[in-house]
C-alpha cells in the first residue's frame, strides 16, 4: 500500500511511451513512478475518476502506488505515483467511451489491442488470433456467395483473392503492432526495475534440458512417463510453482541441477558405488 507519507527519489527524469510523454521519479528500490498527474494528462483523462478507479482496486494498485516528492515552480510538491510497470494494467482498464480526444481514443484503442496479442503470445495462444481473423473473412465469404450462386467463376476468384489478400495486411497489422509494443517495451525497462524472473528464452533452455532429462530416464530407468517428477522436483527446490516464475539469479543452479541429474541417470552402477 502507498504510504501516506512522501518519499524523495533519487532523480527525476521523462520518459516517453505511447508517444506521450511522463515525469518520472526512480527512487530507492530501482524502479520508476510516474505521477498520475501526468498520466492522465497525456491522455486526456479525468484525474478525480482515474484516481477513484485505483482506489476501487487498491488490493492491486496498493503494491504498485508511492507518494514522491516531486520539485515544481511552486517548491517540493506531494505527487500520488504509479509505478511504471503498472501502466499497462492501468492503460487497458480506460474506459474509452469517456476519452473524447479521437488522437488519445485511437492510440488507447492500439495500445489495449497490442496487449492482447503480447499476453496472446506470452500465453502461447497467439494462433488464435490467426484462426479469428480467418473464420471472419471465411464468414464474409460465405455470406457474399451464398447470394452470387451462378456467379461468373472468375469473378469468384477475384473475390477469393481479395479475402486472401485483406486475410495477409490484417496478419501483417498484428506483426508491426506487436513489434511496435516490444520497442516501446524495451525502451521502458530501464525504468521499470530489474527483472527478477527468467527471461523465455531462458525458459525454453530449462524445458529443453528438462526433455533430455526425461529421455533419459526413460530409456535407461525404464520411467514411463518421468516429467512430472521432475517438474515437482525443481519446483519444491526453487520454490516456485511455474518454470517461468524462477528467479534470474536461480536460473544457472537449475541448469546445474538438471546437468547433476542427468550426470546421476547416466552414471554406472560401478560408478555409484
Amino acid at each position: 500500500m502507498a504510504s501516506s507519507t512522501a518519499v524523495d527519489p533519487q532523480r527525476i527524469d521523462e520518459i516517453e511511451f505511447l508517444d506521450r510523454k511522463f515525469i518520472v521519479g526512480v527512487l530507492g528500490d530501482g524502479f520508476g513512478y510516474v505521477t498520475l498527474n501526468s498520466l492522465c494528462d497525456a491522455f486526456g483523462l479525468d484525474r478525480r475518476a482515474q484516481r477513484q478507479k485505483i482506489d476501487r482496486n487498491s488490493w492491486y494498485y496498493d503494491e504498485f502506488s508511492e507518494w514522491v516528492n516531486f520539485p515544481t515552480e511552486g517548491g517540493v510538491q506531494k505527487t500520488f505515483c504509479l509505478r511504471a510497470d503498472s501502466l499497462p494494467i492501468f492503460l487497458t482498464n480506460v474506459n474509452l467511451f469517456q476519452v473524447k480526444d479521437k488522437e488519445n481514443f485511437k492510440i488507447l484503442e492500439q495500445f489495449i489491442r497490442e496487449n492482447h496479442i503480447v499476453l496472446a503470445e506470452y500465453w502461447g495462444i497467439a494462433d488464435r488470433e490467426q484462426i479469428m481473423v480467418s473464420r471472419q473473412v471465411i464468414e464474409r465469404l460465405i455470406m457474399e456467395h451464398a447470394e452470387m450462386e451462378g456467379t461468373d467463376p472468375k469473378k469468384v476468384k477475384e473475390d477469393l483473392d481479395r479475402f486472401r489478400t485483406e486475410v495477409e495486411e490484417t496478419m501483417e497489422k498484428i506483426r508491426v503492432a506487436f513489434s511496435k509494443l516490444q520497442t516501446d517495451v524495451r525502451q521502458m525497462q530501464q525504468w521499470v526495475g530489474p527483472t527478477n524472473r527468467i527471461s523465455p528464452e531462458q525458459g525454453a533452455e530449462i524445458q529443453h534440458k528438462i526433455k533430455q532429462l526425461a529421455e533419459l530416464k526413460i530409456e535407461y530407468m525404464g520411467i514411463a512417463s518421468p516429467y512430472g517428477a521432475i517438474y515437482g522436483s525443481m519446483y519444491k527446490r526453487f520454490s516456485v510453482t511455474s518454470y517461468k516464475e524462477i528467479k534470474m539469479s536461480d536460473y544457472p543452479h537449475v541448469l546445474k541441477w538438471l546437468d547433476d541429474e542427468m550426470d546421476t541417470v547416466l552414471r554406472s552402477p560401478d560408478d555409484k558405488m
